[in-house]
């Protein structure tokens, strides 16, 4: 700090001047982490491509980036949501160093910090209101002012509400939610905790204490174990809350400065690049256009992997080329709560509407994004300052008189041993899973398509396929992508695949990709068509099941009954063995014996909602079946409940494939089955999980069974999207 401030010892004895002084603009304080440079950049140049063909300026006019007009941090006013976080954190420990900030540290902007930036500047001369600009800020703290980075994940971490410490129960089928941007304990939650044990060892002891066992167990168990005891430990009537024990220690976890750290580093790297790609493609030109997107990417995953959103972002560019600013962002929002899933279309709304005008209603609190220091300011994405991450400096990391240490960011220790890229090991077994932090492999240095081996470097193969596959949701726990083309890699995959794949989009060819090595490791995920359907999605749990524990999940297939129920099938389906089937629909993948049934009420693609389904694809034996069952279920729920029940959400009917982990031929493969709200049924939930078991789709499972048809939910208690026209 400036020789002009206080030193730490005679600011507190006392000796120090009563009448706080301004600093001298001083020297900016040594980071431990540095910003982000150029090396840095790379995941921000990629090639964004319209659909409708048009490319993006391989080299863009870089344009001056404007000061921040109206403050980067203001106080709430009026019953607005004052800014939280640790850039309040940052300005709160740099004012009591400077003894004009005397309350607890606690990274909210209220009113005792906008009087102590008031005092400051009124020591400076000019305008003071409290407000913190740019200037402000670099005279306080000494630091470059707030990214944009900064202030998009501030905001967004707002609105998921969690915050650094926070840990929610199993509220929502994520098993356990925890930290800023909500890592889960179903995908992203244990690659992060053994993250931090890697880097700063001892830290989940010091967190949990007791616990630290019994939580170095669970991020090693299966799914089915992970989601049993989040269920144990999670309270209320919605599961939302934690046992006091847990929610304490998560807490403490993410109060250790280090774990901030990771946590921000992490909503770095996993969501800035999808942030800035779709920014460029639609030709972001503010904080507000950029802030849209980031919050886009992080709550739903982006939207370039979203074709019938992405098509209508491409015709507003094309057709409406003078459409800007606010007028422009409330289409984008429109635009993107459609494309979200139905249940949480209003939220994704709400969120998008705020930003999009500049002020509004998220989850009941007032937003103004200027008092988060978002504005109409130029940006420049080009410029790799703007993803630089705002830490707390070592030199702030203790004030006097703050409620325990202030949130710095610590080094992580530099004798870590590499890591060589080798073949997975199989997990431990769980008496001793506690002793086992795995850590994902390193990426190998140099890879090149002479030695690039798919099965042996599958982990590497599936991380850069990801950085193409914009999904919400997915486990990326695959360490960090390789500079390595995905054409190099379609390339090893080409004869396994279809001759016409040059021509197919990077997302649908990295698809095609993760398909391929999860048939390479047993967990079928169809036909390689690149397309990330349900059946895509359960394979690709199983092969991140897979990587954590050297083996595919288990799968408990019921035998067929010995003999059909009298009275229970009207219509004699078969049997589901393959001479039953056979003998009554003839061979399997037969589409001569297919014919369309038309639904009576608007369905959709579960895999791309809004992709109208007009009929659907059967075998003409089941074809009255099936419409009479449609009919009955019209006639009793009607479209509004149907859309509101999800029942609009169509997994697929024929489709020439075998049963995942089987050799048996599915019944899909006859045209005799259907899925149903895939995402809310998915394989191997159970009824406590599965949407289609509650007791609202009673009547639609009566209307199936009347005429015969067979339901494993209700049968067996898995797969509750699935029903067929032959019995077990």
């Amino acid at each position: 700090m400036a020789n002009s401030i206080a030193s730490w010892w005679s600011w507190f004895t006392g000796s120090a001047e009563s009448t706080p002084q301004p600093k001298a603009r001083p020297p900016k304080p040594e980071l431990t982490t540095p910003p982000v440079g150029a090396a840095d950049a790379h995941p921000f140049d990629s090639d964004a491509r319209p659909l409708n063909g048009a490319a993006v300026p391989a080299t863009p006019q870089i344009r001056p980036v404007a000061a921040f007009e109206d403050g980067i941090l203001c106080r709430g006013i009026g019953g607005d949501t004052t800014p939280t976080g640790l850039l309040v954190q940052v300005l709160q420990a740099a004012l009591k160093q400077s003894n004009f900030y005397t309350q607890k540290i606690d990274g909210e902007f209220g009113p005792a910090t906008e009087g102590a930036v008031k005092k400051f500047q009124e020591t400076r001369g000019g305008t003071a209101d409290g407000r913190c600009r740019a200037l402000d800020w670099q005279d306080i703290t000494g630091l470059d002012p707030p990214s944009l980075f900064d202030r998009c994940v501030h905001l967004t971490a707002a609105f998921e509400g969690t915050g650094f410490q926070g840990a929610v129960g199993n509220f929502d089928g994520a098993y356990l939610t925890f930290g800023l941007i909500g890592l889960t304990l179903k995908s992203d939650l244990p690659a992060f905790l053994i993250k931090v044990e890697k880097e700063y060892p001892g830290s989940l002891e010091r967190a949990f204490g007791a616990n630290e066992g019994p939580l170095r167990r669970i991020i090693t168990a299966s799914p089915s174990d992970q989601e049993a005891w989040a269920n144990s430990i999670s309270t209320g009537a919605n599961r939302y809350g934690l046992r006091t024990d847990w929610k304490e220690g998560f807490a403490r976890l993410g109060s250790f400065p280090e774990v901030q750290k990771l946590q921000l580093e992490n909503a770095r790297d996993r969501y800035w690049a999808i942030c800035a790609q779709d920014a460029k493609r639609w030709l972001a030109a503010d904080a507000l256009d950029v802030a849209i997107f980031y919050d886009t990417a992080v709550q739903m995953g982006g939207i370039g992997g979203r074709p019938l959103a992405a098509m209508k972002m491409d015709a507003l560019v094309q057709d409406e080329p003078g459409l800007k600013g606010k007028e422009r962002r409330l289409r984008w929002a429109e635009i993107i709560a459609d494309a979200a899933n139905p249940r949480w279309r209003q939220d994704v709304l709400s969120r998008r509407r705020t930003i999009a005008e500049g002020i509004g209603k998220v989850h009941g609190a007032v937003y103004r994004m200027v008092d988060w220091g978002l504005g109409a300011d130029e940006i420049d994405l080009y410029d790799p300052s703007c993803a630089h991450i705002t830490f707390m400096p070592a030199s702030f990391q203790t004030v006097p008189g703050a409620d325990g240490p202030v949130a710095a960011a610590a080094a992580p220790p530099s004798d870590l041993p590499s890591e060589p890229v080798a073949e997975p090991p199989t997990a431990p077994q769980a008496s001793h899973a506690e002793d086992h932090m795995v850590a994902p492999p390193s990426v190998a240095a140099t890879i090149s398509t002479a030695n690039l081996d798919l099965a042996r470097d599958y982990r590497l193969v599936v991380a850069v396929a990801l950085a193409s596959i914009a999904k919400q949701g997915l486990d990326r726990n695959w360490g960090n992508p390789a500079p390595i083309p995905l054409m190099m890699i379609m390339e090893k995959c080409a004869n396994k695949i279809t001759d016409d794949w040059r021509s197919w989009p990077a997302q649908r060819q990295a698809v095609a990709v993760v398909q391929v090595i999860c048939k390479q490791r047993g967990a079928d995920p169809g036909m390689v068509d690149g397309y990330w359907g349900h059946v895509t999605n359960d394979a690709y749990q199983d092969l991140c099941y897979f990587r954590d524990h050297g083996r595919l999940p288990e799968l408990r297939i019921e035998p067929n009954n010995a003999t059909v129920p009298s009275g229970a099938n009207p219509r004699n389906w078969p049997k589901e063995s393959h001479a039953a089937l056979t003998a009554y629909y003839g061979p399997h993948g037969l589409s001569a014996a297919l014919v369309s049934v038309r639904c009576p009420w608007p369905l959709q693609l579960a895999w791309e909602p809004y992709t109208p389904v007009k009929t659907i694809s059967c075998h003409r034996k089941v074809a009255d079946s099936l419409g009479a069952v449609l009919e009955a279920v019209h006639q009793h729920y009607g479209e509004p409940e149907l859309k509101r029940l999800g029942l609009d959400l169509f997994g697929g009917c024929y489709n020439n494939r075998k049963m995942r982990e089987s050799d048996r031929w599915s019944t899909h493969a006859w045209g005799i089955a259907l899925d149903w709200d895939p995402d809310r049924n998915a394989l191997k939930w159970h009824k406590d999980k599965a949407s289609l078991a509650r007791p609202e789709y009673n009547d639609w499972w009566a209307a199936w069974e009347r005429e015969g048809w067979y339901s494993l939910g209700r049968k067996k208690d898995y797969d509750w999207m699935h029903v067929q026209a032959a019995w077990r």
